[in-house]
């Protein structure tokens, strides 16, 4: 969270027509709140409860930020995001670099925000993040070859093909069980 609200504070001061979503996951608003992250303040910042349908938060996402200092496993929304043609920007933590599978945009974590996940991480990893942000939305050639990478990054683990892929594995299993 300190290395979004540090990217959405560099948007309100330089671009304020950039607006983001932020979905309540592992903290609510209270929660954020009592880490010292009211974002309630901020006009460029609109904190959305958590929702099963995530088809309502991507209608509204043009980029994902996908920041996390934790060591996450494989993020479900990075994927949903991608298949979707949506761009996303993710810390190399955990299985996110494989999740994003050549698509999206790949960010190393500082040492300090690995040990302390509530540190400010500094201003160069802070700018390379805002700097692709800042070509994502204004070139539109960019966007499009991003989406594209990540639609096509993402096709793998299309549900339709995974299906296919987990019958055939389990009717194998099966078959080789049960071979006289």
């Amino acid at each position: 969270l300190t290395l979004f609200h540090a990217i959405a504070c560099i948007a309100a001061r330089l671009r304020p027509d950039l607006k983001f979503l932020v979905t309540e996951g592992r903290s609510d608003r209270d929660k954020l709140g009592q880490m010292g992250f009211d974002l309630s303040h901020m006009p460029n910042v609109w904190l959305m409860a958590s929702h099963d349908d995530v088809r309502s938060i991507f209608q509204r996402t043009k980029i994902l930020l996908v920041p996390s200092f934790w060591k996450e496993g494989f993020a479900r929304s990075v994927l949903e995001a991608q298949l979707c043609g949506i761009p996303v920007l993710s810390s190399t933590r955990g299985g996110l670099p494989e999740a994003l599978n050549g698509g999206g945009y790949l960010f190393d974590v500082p040492e300090a925000c690995v040990e302390n996940h509530l540190a400010m991480p500094d201003k160069e990893t802070v700018m390379k993040w805002w700097n692709v942000i800042e070509r994502l939305v204004a070139d539109e050639e960019e966007y499009r070859e991003a989406s594209m990478r990540a639609r096509q990054s993402a096709t793998p683990f299309h549900p339709d093909g995974t299906a296919v892929a987990a019958v055939r594995f389990f009717r194998d299993v099966i078959d080789e069980r049960y071979r006289p």
